[in-house]
């Protein structure tokens, strides 16, 4: 059954199934025993609370997006953000260090113009190599290619492990052993390496047998949340 739902992609969120009784605020005719709790878990560190681990990257990319101080845990981990997270390292190391024999290529100083999709093919030598050159005009000797995918395997598994903490969280707070997680979004489905990294994260950090499922998103309105609202006969929601 599942017991939480995940989406992370353009943006991030996640639901879960809570214990009536736990939910002070909760005032209905119907009597219930369960109900969906949304986190609206991307605008978690708005208040400071992630600031401790807040790189200088995260910074300069909050600042420049269009609502800076808002959604810091999405601007960490969401599809939206992980490859301007990238490319801001990859202009810092251009600016300081010989990340780039050449010189920094001129397309990768526009904004935004290394894609989080860029981050994903990074995990396919040849592809990555192709469609770098096509967009950035500059051709990837062995050693510019390792050092760009290595940083973008962090970037990634710093998502992952953001995802997987929120993740134990929950478990956490409704105290179960087991069950299933329902994911969606592109980076569940689009990275080579992202659920194996949650999946793996997710087990060292909570006791128990949890699965994560991928489903799919037809309405556009997050699959992730709809799995949970599907199981709700089950689990008694109404």
């Amino acid at each position: 059954d599942t017991v939480i739902g995940i989406i992370n992609g353009t943006g991030t969120n996640a639901c879960y199934i809570e214990n009536i009784y736990q939910v002070k605020k909760y005032e209905d005719s119907k009597p219930v025993k369960q109900i969906l709790i949304n986190t609206e878990w991307g605008a978690f560190g708005e208040g400071g609370a992630l600031n401790c681990i807040l790189t200088e990257f995260d910074l300069e990319n909050d600042s420049q997006s269009i609502n800076s101080g808002k959604q810091i845990f999405e601007k960490l981990m969401s599809g939206m953000y992980l490859g301007e997270i990238a490319r801001l390292i990859f202009v810092h190391l251009g600016n300081t260090s010989k990340l780039f024999v050449n010189g920094i290529p001129e397309n990768l100083k526009i904004k935004n113009s290394f894609t989080t999709s860029y981050v994903s093919k990074s995990y396919h030598k040849e592809e990555f190599l192709k469609s770098f050159k096509e967009t950035f005009k500059y051709d990837l000797n062995e050693s510019e290619y390792l050092d760009i995918a290595y940083i973008c395997d962090v970037v990634s598994y710093r998502s992952a492990c953001l995802t997987a903490v929120g993740l134990a969280a929950i478990i956490e707070k409704i105290k179960i052993t087991k069950g299933t997680i329902s994911a969606d979004g592109s980076m569940f489905k689009l990275h080579p390496m992202f659920l194996n990294y949650v999946e793996h994260i997710l087990k060292c950090l909570v006791k128990g047998q949890f699965s994560i499922i991928l489903v799919e998103d037809g309405s556009g309105k997050g699959a992730a949340l709809a799995a949970c609202v599907a199981s709700s006969k089950k689990h008694e929601l109404s």
